[in-house]
């Protein structure tokens, strides 16, 4: 037995040895980043060791790395990936909050899924159904980086499954304005699903049927705790046609109280 524990506590040392260990680093955002969560997936599917970490400084004891990547979707984090690339100049950043064009696509090359036990205290289920937007906003990266509006995926492809909770965290753009929006919306209703439009819906936009499909499924905040519909007004010109939004979600069942609206400020 002792030569066999002997052999077995070698074989283990060879091992983490032999492993390549990867760095992935969500520099800046709240919410559980889906580049990174794909490439962690693709590596952990290698063998390889991840650490994933939210500290853009290199640790004195963290080890040698074969792959470092980093994620900005937010221009201000410029000084933290001044940082980061102090302690790993050899790093991979891609994200909408820098001038580097990298996807995960670039190196994930197999479809492995998403790694959600980077996020162990998320328990929700997070994902875009459809892509792009019918509109070209100047101050707006999404028509650039997504293009027109398309299909992406299904309510039941993005739910984790059981045991996990019916919590859908969708981070379309414009989820009105994909081309199946009423087979997700109800793919939604059908399997008793929360949902948190969390990038907003185009109030700008909003007509009677749009309204009703809100008014219709349970829709909540970020945290899903509260009934929650997010907006967005960054033009003052739009007054009139954002209220007569707001006024088509209270005919539907949509009270104003439910809805947090962002501007664009500066």
């Amino acid at each position: 037995a002792a030569p066999a524990r002997v052999f077995m506590e070698a074989h283990q040392r060879l091992v983490q040895t032999l492993m390549a260990h990867v760095r992935i680093t969500q520099i800046d955002g709240k919410l559980p980043n889906l580049a990174l969560m794909r490439i962690a997936a693709y590596h952990r599917a290698q063998g390889d060791e991840i650490h994933f970490t939210r500290s853009v400084r290199r640790d004195l004891l963290e080890p040698d790395y074969s792959h470092v990547y980093g994620s900005a979707i937010f221009k201000f984090s410029a000084d933290r990936i001044e940082r980061f690339l102090v302690g790993f100049p050899g790093a991979i950043i891609g994200g909408t909050g820098t001038t580097s064009t990298a996807t995960a696509e670039q190196f994930v090359k197999s479809d492995c899924g998403l790694d959600y036990s980077i996020y162990p205290d998320f328990t929700a289920s997070i994902g875009f159904t459809q892509r792009g937007c019918r509109l070209a906003c100047k101050f707006c990266v999404v028509p650039n980086k997504e293009g027109k509006p398309r299909s992406e995926a299904t309510v039941a492809s993005i739910w984790r499954g059981d045991p996990w909770p019916k919590k859908l965290h969708l981070l379309d753009n414009d989820f009105f304005g994909g081309p199946e929006w009423q087979d997700r919306i109800a793919e939604i209703k059908d399997g008793g699903f929360r949902v948190s439009f969390t990038q907003g819906i185009n109030v700008r936009a909003m007509t009677p049927e749009v309204a009703a499909a809100i008014s219709s499924v349970e829709y909540r905040d970020a945290d899903f705790q509260k009934r929650r519909v997010y907006t967005a007004w960054d033009n003052l010109k739009d007054e009139d046609v954002f209220f007569r939004g707001v006024d088509m979600l209270e005919a539907a069942g949509v009270p104003s109280s439910h809805l947090m609206a962002y501007m664009l400020i500066g």
